[in-house]
């Protein structure tokens, strides 16, 4: 499991940064319309970590989800290999929208694990450990 969550800090890092120029070249958006375009992203992540929170807090299992996250994240890489310009928006969009929730479940799944082998009172810098290699990985 830790190595996914180091694998997870730099695709869920990378990936939405590129979507945005995706549409950008080939779709010919302008930056506010490729902004736009990326809504479906931001909703999918919202309702995704938020589903996965409570799906981890009443099944008591993290696996699964973070399973689940990454054949979401690797099937709508592989699917955006298949769109090319001439293809409709929809087509695009729905793949955010599915890249979207594999992020949402690699944002909010992999803090069950960091928690528990760390004993009550280490939690707080744990996660804030956490969080400052996630906001690392994103510098560049």
């Amino acid at each position: 499991v830790h190595h996914q969550i180091i694998i997870s800090l730099s695709t869920e890092s990378t990936t939405p940064d590129y979507v945005p120029l995706y549409f950008q070249a080939s779709q010919h958006a302008s930056p506010i319309q490729s902004g736009v375009y990326v809504l479906p992203f931001s909703f999918t992540v919202l309702f995704s970590a938020l589903l996965t929170g409570i799906t981890i807090s009443k099944t008591k299992q993290y696996r699964h989800q973070l399973w689940l996250a990454w054949c979401l994240q690797l099937l709508t890489t592989g699917l955006f290999s298949t769109v090319d310009g001439r293809d409709g928006l929809s087509k695009a969009l729905g793949f955010v929208a599915f890249l979207g929730a594999g992020s949402g479940i690699l944002q909010a799944a992999p803090v069950f694990p960091i928690l528990a082998p760390v004993q009550v009172e280490m939690s707080a810098q744990a996660l804030s450990f956490f969080m400052f290699l996630r906001f690392l990985s994103q510098v560049g």
